[in-house]
């Protein structure tokens, strides 16, 4: 946690003095980020995700989601610009050896997949190198909406297999097989990262972490990985 704190500052500090700089130089050179132009584009994510919770050791999912996002430009004279976008999110986790269900003798698998709306409202300063190349740091709000989530359980006994399905969103599937409580269907959190924009393309790298709970005292991270096309 220590090392996203400095990581927030190093992007906040960078920013400012980015936005330093270019009030410092001439308004109308490029190359000192005086790039106002907004943009829209795709962008396709892999999300390292996992399950955080107070007490005991993270459950790592993996996540991809797809999506679209539109920036604007919020003054004529500084580079400063709002994001907002909303992509699909699924993401998958076999939880057969985080139950402790390996070591049975019987043949037992547990399998999450879950999809969710993410819709992201970032804040962020474009510097512009050249007419090809610009660094976007931003920080921001994300909010996701869980439309499914499923727990799959399948098991093999004697050569006769069964399977059932838990909504996790459901208070009464998850009380009928003692889950425990049903999981929250929406969520709220930050995120802080920085995109390199390569002529229409964008690399951009982030790491979020929600304040509200997805189950009691469990939260969920997600460090992003963005790959995407501007138009």
């Amino acid at each position: 946690m220590n090392r996203i704190k400095l990581l927030m500052a190093a992007c906040l500090l960078g920013m400012a003095a980015t936005a330093s700089a270019q009030f410092a130089n001439s308004k109308g050179s490029s190359s000192q980020g005086g790039d106002m132009s907004g943009w829209q584009g795709l962008r396709v994510s892999y999300h390292p995700m996992s399950l955080s919770p107070d007490k005991g050791d993270n459950i790592g999912i993996t996540g991809f989601s797809a999506g679209y996002v539109k920036g604007f430009a919020l003054s004529q004279n500084t580079p400063i610009f709002l994001e907002v976008g909303a992509n699909l999110l699924w993401a998958s986790k076999d939880l057969t050896e985080d139950f402790g269900l390996d070591d049975y003798d019987e043949d037992i698998s547990v399998k999450l997949n879950m999809f969710s709306v993410n819709i992201p409202v970032n804040f962020g300063y474009k510097y512009t190198v050249n007419d090809k190349f610009s660094i976007y740091p931003y920080i921001g709000l994300n909010f996701r909406v869980n439309a499914v989530g499923k727990l799959k359980i399948e098991a093999e006994y004697e050569g006769e297999s069964e399977s059932e399905s838990i909504d996790v969103f459901s208070k009464d599937d998850m009380k009928e097989y003692e889950m425990g409580e049903a999981w929250k269907r929406f969520q709220a959190g930050w995120q802080i990262g920085v995109a390199f924009n390569i002529n229409k393309f964008t690399l951009a790298a982030s790491y979020g972490k929600d304040f509200t709970e997805i189950s009691k005292k469990v939260k969920v991270s997600m460090p992003s990985i963005t790959l995407g096309l501007n138009f």
